[in-house]
């Protein structure tokens, strides 16, 4: 147990063991650092003396035997500082050998130096000082001090290790060698190498200077502690180097000057005084800065050996009672076989109820399919027959109407199918938006136009405030997007019976090629409980029961509103107060485009693409429908095509293939016998040989996902979905038929405003006879036109007998002739027996409206004529 035990702790001893050495090492590289700085003071010490006793050498001088002497015994006293810190770590820092060989140099010239001439002396102390140079080069690398990264003490190491010894010795030079050679002779006679060679000192001390001017202000970025260092500069030692570089540039171009060789060495003498300085006080810093890392190194070790004592006993006593627990979890692990058995069980089961679930969802899916293709197919009929009905001149306007009230209640009837198809579609994640360019503001003028007449026949407006007078183009799905605005503004206009309908609509850039669409549809109607907005998204739900009964609605509308703008990226929320009126509002992000690009201009022009003329086009169908039959001979006339037949199944329209050749086939998907897709597949298969190709266009009634793609798969051209839109048929025909010179359809008699009159009841008084429903309308225009009268007379606030009067005057009269518009709003006039000024004079607009509306229907009907009174 115990061996266990250590070999359990044991990865964690090697990685404490690490850590520790690892820090030790840092500690140890920080000591050699700060060692190497006090080695590096007293050698630049050293140096110092150096240069001051070549300096003294020099024949410019008085001889000062004193000062010689006393610069002499220091330099004994540093060498011997020198040697004791050699003896204890220069064989560490590699200078152990290189200061025995210049120490014996340093000795014999400091006993011989008084017997050398000026020139000899100056030579043997440069070459001292120059191999006293490489040592502090030697130095400052084995002390590892130009590695500091983490507390960026390597800009300040450039300025007192590197740098200032040969910016110190450039000085030195540069103001030594001038007297020196006017000792030996006059400037007119320097060499050019001794000249050249003052050049190259002038240079190599700029370029120092450059250098630590460039140091010191990378060290004031590193670490603001530094400013200090880098303002002394610029504000000493920057403006004494101006100053000595146009001193030494005079002397270069007269070196003859004594007046500018003594005050060039007096500037001389101020920087080297400045730059001691600056070394003594960044030197120190660093010291200070080694020091700090040293200690905080000591911190971690001492924090790590501390914690993983902490640890190691943690990990000890961790082991104990895992060991300790080894044995219940053994005994754990029967009980865990048998619950992996009933995991196992029940995942079986759940493996089964899933596969069930999938097979739910398929027989959902094909149900879904059938239902489309069997609802669709009689609303394709009856959608085509009174489309066709209604375009025909041989109705009355009673026929009419009675064909316009079929054909809306058809297309009410294919909007729910639609509705409860694109909720299975949603639901089932195979509704796909499109991405095409398009108009905004035609959208939007398309779903309120669509729904002007719903509105109207409640004397509701729809009033659009928009933000901007033209929005731009966007990329995305109007389809979609119009469905959207038809289920809000149609709510809107189905909740309220008096006031107003708006529609609020602005865009947003978001960023340059993005806009946010925001949108508010406000009406003023019955208004959404508290207490069921948040359950007015979901499938099925209406405010309460009486809103189905009262307002009829499948509850699907706002719930694929929600999924729909969700699907665009937006959101969608709503506002509402009981019996004021309610705010939906929707914000859907969209991508602006340039101009609607070529698919506007392509669908223009496909109509015109075809090059046969309709009266030679021959087309064969394949449908086995007997009403969509009948609806596509009506179809083929209006289309002006003389040559087409029609068979029952896919076998007949592969044997009518075989007997002549057909311009363009229209093929229904589900026939008995032989289906479209097979009948396709086939007439595909012999055309390779014949190497001819047929257009194909499919018709069906199936509008789930994938319903489009399995036409095109099996070799179909084109796909129409049933109900078939008449314009989108010949839309599609056009690419091979030419419709260009179709005679355009006669169009009906304008329709007058829905339920201006019932005809019904005048003919049931009248029997059929003109003469008598001309009497009585001759009549009942007299009697309102008095009535009018009263009732515009008697606009006034307050109680109004008269207006109560006429009111319920041409009340009756309207009913008798069966103007079921007027009839309610007079009644409503009539329940009017107190009210405002401004009330009255609305109300009579309407009525006036309303009125002026009967005249046109029945002069329409030839009951009256244009001389005859409103109504």
């Amino acid at each position: 147990m115990l061996v266990s035990a250590a070999l359990f702790s044991l990865p964690l001893l090697i990685i404490v063991y690490e850590a520790v050495s690892t820090l030790d090492r840092q500690i140890e590289y920080a000591r050699t650092e700060k060692t190497g700085v006090q080695y590096h003071s007293s050698l630049m010490f050293l140096l110092k003396l150096l240069q001051e006793l070549r300096d003294l050498s020099l024949p410019l001088h008085d001889t000062d035997a004193g000062a010689i002497l006393q610069h002499k015994a220091q330099a004994h006293e540093a060498m011997e500082v020198l040697r004791r810190i050699n003896e204890d770590i220069g064989k560490q820092l590699g200078t152990l050998e290189p200061w025995r060989i210049f120490s014996a140099d340093l000795l014999r010239t400091l006993d011989t130096s008084s017997a050398l001439s000026p020139r000899a002396s100056f030579d043997r102390y440069s070459t001292l000082i120059q191999t006293l140079l490489v040592i502090l080069d030697k130095l400052r690398s084995n002390s590892r001090l130009t590695i500091d990264p983490e507390l960026y003490s390597s800009y300040l190491i450039e300025t007192p290790l590197n740098l200032t010894p040969h910016i110190t010795e450039a000085i030195w030079q540069f103001q030594d060698i001038p007297p020196l050679l006017h000792h030996e002779n006059s400037p007119q006679h320097w060499t050019q190498a001794e000249l050249r060679r003052m050049q190259d000192l002038y240079q190599d001390m700029t370029l120092l200077e450059g250098d630590m001017d460039d140091a010191l202000h990378l060290a004031q970025d590193a670490d603001q502690s530094s400013i200090t260092f880098a303002q002394y500069y610029d504000h000493t030692i920057k403006v004494q180097f101006e100053k000595a570089r146009e001193l030494a540039t005079a002397f270069l171009r007269q070196p003859d000057s004594a007046l500018q060789l003594h005050s060039l060495r007096g500037t001389f003498t101020d920087m080297l005084a400045s730059h001691r300085h600056l070394y003594t006080d960044t030197s120190w810093a660093l010291f200070d800065l080694l020091k700090q890392r040293e200690n905080a190194y000591r911190s971690q070790r001492q924090f790590v050996v501390i914690s993983s004592t902490v640890a190691f006993a943690g990990f000890v006593a961790l082991f104990f009672f895992l060991y300790r627990n080894l044995e219940r979890t053994e005994r754990d692990k029967k009980q865990l076989r048998h619950y992996s058995m009933e995991l196992e069980k029940h995942y079986s089961e759940l493996q089964r109820a899933k596969s069930l679930a999938d097979s739910a969802s398929i027989a959902k899916s094909e149900f879904l399919a059938n239902m489309s293709h069997e609802l669709r197919t009689p609303l394709n009929s009856i959608l085509g027959m009174t489309s066709l009905l209604r375009e025909s001149d041989q109705l009355g306007q009673e026929q009419r109407e009675l064909a316009r009230v079929a054909h809306i209640s058809s297309v009410n009837l294919l909007d729910i199918v639609n509705d409860i198809l694109d909720l299975s579609k949603i639901e089932a994640g195979e509704l796909r938006l499109e991405l095409i360019p398009f108009d905004l503001q035609y959208t939007i003028h398309g779903v309120v136009d669509a729904l002007y007449h719903l509105a109207r026949g409640k004397n509701l407006p729809i009033l659009r405030h928009y933000e901007k007078e033209f929005f731009p183009y966007l990329l995305g799905d109007p389809t979609r997007l119009s469905q959207i605005f038809t289920n809000l503004i149609g709510n809107a206009v189905k909740y309220t019976d008096r006031g107003q309908v708006e529609v609020l609509v602005r865009c947003r850039k978001s960023d340059d090629n993005h806009v946010d669409l925001y949108s508010e549809i406000k009406d003023s109607g019955v208004g959404i409980p508290e207490d069921k907005r948040a359950a007015i998204f979901d499938k099925f739900v209406q405010a309460d029961s009486s809103t189905t009964r009262r307002y009829g609605g499948t509850g699907l509308g706002l719930t694929i509103t929600k999924q729909l703008v969700e699907m665009m990226g937006g959101t969608i929320g709503v506002r509402s107060t009981p019996g004021e009126g309610s705010t939906f509002w929707i914000l859907i992000p969209f991508e602006v485009t340039e101009s609607l690009g070529e698919a506007r201009r392509l669908r223009e022009q496909k109509l015109f693409c075809g090059s046969i003329p309709p009266r030679d086009a021959r087309v064969l169908i394949a449908e086995d429908h007997p009403m969509n039959q009948m609806f596509m001979i009506q179809l083929m006339k209006k289309f002006g095509i003389r040559h087409f037949e029609i068979v029952g199944n896919g076998t007949l329209a592969l044997q009518r293939c075989q007997a002549q050749h057909w311009d363009v086939i229209l093929m229904d998907c589900h026939m008995p016998e032989m289906n479209g897709y097979e009948a396709t597949r086939r007439l595909r298969a012999a055309e390779t040989d014949t190497g001819k190709h047929v257009p194909i266009v499919a018709m069906t009634a199936n509008a789930m996902m994938g319903d489009k793609e399995k036409c095109l798969e099996c070799g179909m051209d084109e796909y129409v979905s049933k109900p078939v839109d008449i314009e989108t048929l010949q839309e599609v025909l056009g690419q091979w038929i030419n419709f260009r010179d179709l005679p355009p359809a006669e169009t009906p008699p304008p329709t007058p405003p829905k339920d201006a009159m019932n005809l019904t009841q005048i003919r049931l008084v009248s029997g059929g006879e003109k003469n008598i429903e001309r009497e009585l309308v001759r009549l009942f225009l007299l009697q309102a036109e008095e009535n009018l009268s009263d009732l515009r007379a008697h606009c006034v606030d307050g109680e109004s007998t008269r207006w109560v009067e006429a009111a319920h005057m041409l009340k009756g009269g309207a009913g008798n002739l069966g103007a079921n518009t007027l009839q309610d709003l007079c009644a409503k006039a009539q329940r009017l027996h107190t009210g405002t000024q401004e009330e009255r004079a609305l109300l009579f607009h309407q009525i006036e409206v309303a009125s002026e509306e009967v005249k046109i229907f029945l002069i329409n009907n030839g009951l009256t004529d244009s001389s005859a009174p409103s109504a």
